[in-house]
């Protein structure tokens, strides 16, 4: 029987493999962030898609991989064909300003979300900057008025507190993943409210996320908005 990733996600909150990102995959992903840690050393950034020329994660075999997964996952919520490019973000939290990357909790403007766990820390503190989600919040809609009142309400600083309660984690069905490199985690960033821990200030977290299926693909607050994020980041980045 073909296994339906969909109502795994719906169950679980997420989805995880250990067979689709092979060893050489992760080795490459590790030297290609060495070389940009390297260029920008204990900073938090991310990195957009010129950054990603002739990388492993614009390799035509490693794409094939990924987009075989988001296609299967679209076929099984009604999604014929899906042919848009994916929009990949490279994530590097690090440094002493990390702690301003954490609780961070957020929706994704695209229904699939994907992250790849390139360099995790391992610390006995447990400040490692686990995943953290509250899966399948919202309904998948093309409201663009109700999505910014729901992030209004959402991704404000009194209810990124009260979801670190455990009142409010219980009753919105609060999920901790320890993220490990070699994996592949699926949910639906649309839906589901995510977010990361804090790190130890001396370490290093590195994922690469890949989202499919823009919701508002049509809408230009929506670019604007994103545009307006990557012009930042590459302001911050020749800092």
């Amino acid at each position: 029987m073909t296994m339906n990733i969909t109502n795994i996600i719906k169950r679980d909150g997420f989805y995880v493999s250990e067979d689709i990102i092979s060893e050489k995959d992760l080795e490459k992903l590790k030297n290609f962030l060495n070389n940009k840690l390297i260029e920008f050393p204990n900073r938090n950034f991310r990195l957009y898609e010129d950054s990603f020329k002739n990388s492993i994660i614009t390799d035509t075999k490693f794409e094939e991989k990924i987009n075989n997964l988001i296609n299967k996952v679209l076929k099984e919520n009604d999604v014929s064909s899906f042919n848009r490019p994916n929009y990949k973000v490279l994530r590097i939290v690090s440094g002493k300003k990390q702690k301003k990357q954490a609780y961070l909790y957020h929706f994704d403007a695209h229904l699939i979300t994907i992250l790849i766990p390139i360099l995790i820390p391992n610390n006995k503190n447990n400040l490692n900057g686990d995943l953290v989600l509250f899966p399948n919040l919202r309904k998948l809609h093309k409201n663009i008025l109700l999505n910014i009142i729901q992030k209004i309400f959402f991704q404000n600083i009194l209810i990124r507190r009260l979801l670190s309660t455990y009142f409010f984690k219980k009753l919105f069905n609060y999920k901790f993943l320890k993220i490990k490199p070699g994996n592949l985690y699926m949910f639906f960033g649309f839906n589901s409210l995510h977010g990361n821990l804090e790190i130890e200030e001396s370490s290093t977290r590195a994922t690469l996320l890949i989202h499919a299926y823009d919701v508002f693909e049509k809408s230009k607050i929506v670019k604007i908005n994103r545009d307006k994020s990557i012009k930042k980041e590459i302001k911050n980045i020749k800092a």
